[in-house]
């Protein structure tokens, strides 16, 4: 997922873009978001810069209730903003696939990768 930002002011700055996620069909309960990365990108006055985060399946990984670690297949839902309460973009996708359990070596992380906008 990425999205553009922009300084709008008239000095430099800088904004933290995070990227958040939620499995409302998972066989337990989760949490309605979960922050998944996220990336400071710092701005020259009316600069812009496109922000794209590389989302790992494994990061969707929780505990089921076997209370093995797995990734299920199913809609995730995918949201963007600068906070959790000002969220400026979202959309879904499906994980296909069987079931698969993550063991202590599955992807922790979720590079982000600033380029021109």
């Amino acid at each position: 997922m990425s999205c553009v930002v922009r300084n709008a002011g008239d000095r430099a700055g800088a904004e933290v873009v995070q990227l958040y996620i939620g499995d409302p069909v998972a066989q337990v309960t989760r949490p309605v978001l979960q922050l998944a990365g996220f990336s400071r990108v710092e701005h020259a006055p009316g600069e812009r810069a496109r922000v794209t985060f590389r989302l790992h399946a494994d990061r969707t990984a929780f505990t089921g209730v076997d209370l093995r670690r797995i990734v299920e297949p199913g809609r995730i839902d995918v949201l963007i903003g600068a906070s959790c309460e000002d969220i400026r973009g979202r959309l879904s996708f499906r994980l296909t696939g069987g079931t698969r359990v993550v063991g202590h070596d599955r992807v922790l992380t979720t590079p982000a990768v600033r380029s021109p906008a």
